[in-house]
């Protein structure tokens, strides 16, 4: 997945402004952990803390006429989407004699703050899914908030949920998300540098209080900060298939296999984004768990869709109908039913 429609990745974005490649190596940390964030492509936002996008609701209809006579003025019309920026931040406080007898080196920090690194790749992937600033004011809204709610109307968003049938609190979804600053993008502040942002706090007291006693000692700190947003343009470019049972599907292959046909699910899937909106940066998300099932399907070699391809310099990356199926952990096989 490379440059779409002016549209940048992470990896991308940090190549072109990190000088000395101490960020990109957190940002190829952060996408060996979780493929979602290699793919999402970003732009900056129209405002320091929102990003506003104007999007068609109706298109104009055009009229016949005959020779002098006139027809109707039309035109479209349209809503205003604002999305809001998440500002996620931490500190890694390392102590500096510690850091001394380790001689300062790069390698002995990448350690210590490796963890931080990590925490920050699986908690924006879960929120890319999940978040949901009607519950927490702080957070951004995820996609599962956007497609929670079954519909028939093919003008609504619920329209492109697929009800693959569980019906109690142990289901899962998979995603089909096709990026593109047309369609959905990760966006930054306006007038800053997406992704990670690292500074060096140097040297402090760090004071801990113990049973009403001070507790003093030297640290050195590492401030991280991600200011990030999603935004959805148009909500044909995402297919969530929702209400998948997950004890159901673990029965896959067994002699009484119980399990939804994936398959079926995953080819509406693909013919429920819009028409208009090319594939070429979609990719389908599921738990690894559900990944496996879906792999242990290949073994009938009546699935012809699903086929082991190559992706940016990685090879045997399982494909459906050409587009990358990811795995991430952040999704859940705790989900509650959609109706």
């Amino acid at each position: 997945m490379s440059e779409l429609y002016g549209a940048v990745t992470l990896s991308e974005l940090s190549r072109r402004w990190d000088k000395n490649q101490k960020i990109t190596q957190v940002v190829n940390i952060l996408n060996q952990k979780n493929a979602i964030l290699d793919d999402i492509v970003f732009k900056p936002g129209t405002t320091a803390t929102t990003n506003i996008t104007t999007v068609d609701t109706s298109l104009p209809t055009p009229s016949t006429r005959k020779f002098n006579q006139g027809v109707p003025s039309q035109h479209s019309t349209k809503k205003q989407i604002t999305d809001t920026v998440a500002m996620y931040s931490a500190y890694c406080p390392v102590d500096k004699k510690l850091a001394e007898l380790n001689g300062n080196s790069v390698a002995f920090f990448a350690q210590e703050n490796q963890a931080f690194v990590e925490g920050f790749g699986q908690k924006i992937a879960y929120d890319i899914f999940y978040a949901n600033e009607k519950i927490v004011p702080s957070d951004f809204t995820g996609f599962a908030p956007r497609y929670s709610k079954l519909s028939t109307d093919e003008e609504n968003e619920g329209y492109n949920i697929i009800d693959a049938g569980g019906t109690e609190s142990n289901n899962t979804s998979i995603w089909l998300v096709n990026w593109g600053t047309d369609y959905v993008y990760g966006f930054y502040p306006a007038g800053s540098k997406a992704g990670f942002v690292m500074e060096d706090l140097g040297e402090s007291t760090q004071i801990d209080i113990v049973d009403e006693i001070e507790l003093r000692h030297q640290v050195l700190t590492t401030h991280y900060m991600w200011d990030i947003g999603l935004t959805v343009r148009n909500w044909k470019s995402i297919v969530r298939i929702a209400n998948i049972d997950w004890p159901a599907l673990q029965t896959t292959g067994d002699p009484l296999d119980s399990s939804c046909n994936l398959l079926k699910f995953m080819q509406i899937a693909t013919d429920r984004v819009d028409e208009n909106t090319p594939l070429q940066n979609a990719a389908f998300y599921m738990n690894p768990s559900v990944r496996s099932m879906l792999t242990l399907k290949m073994q009938d070699k009546g699935f012809a869709q699903l086929t082991m391809g190559d992706l940016k310099g990685r090879q045997n990356i399982l494909m459906f109908n050409g587009i990358p199926v990811r795995s991430n952990r952040c999704l859940l096989k705790t989900e509650s039913r959609i109706v």
